[in-house]
């Protein structure tokens, strides 16, 4: 998971600061970049687990 850690870590971090600050200086992000955001951090948390549980095996 090279991949994941040089390029997709720091980019969900930067998303998630991101969606976590906006609101607080007024800046409501639309309904569906957030939809999204969470349902591709969804999908990559389920694939992360399935590689641990894979390498484990």
């Amino acid at each position: 998971m090279r991949l994941w850690n040089r390029v997709l870590r720091p980019s969900f971090a930067m998303i998630a600061l991101l969606t976590f600050l906006l609101p607080r200086w007024g800046i409501v992000p639309w309904f569906p970049i957030t939809y999204v955001f969470f349902s591709v951090v969804g999908i990559a948390l389920v694939v992360e687990v399935c590689n641990v549980v894979a390498k484990r095996q």
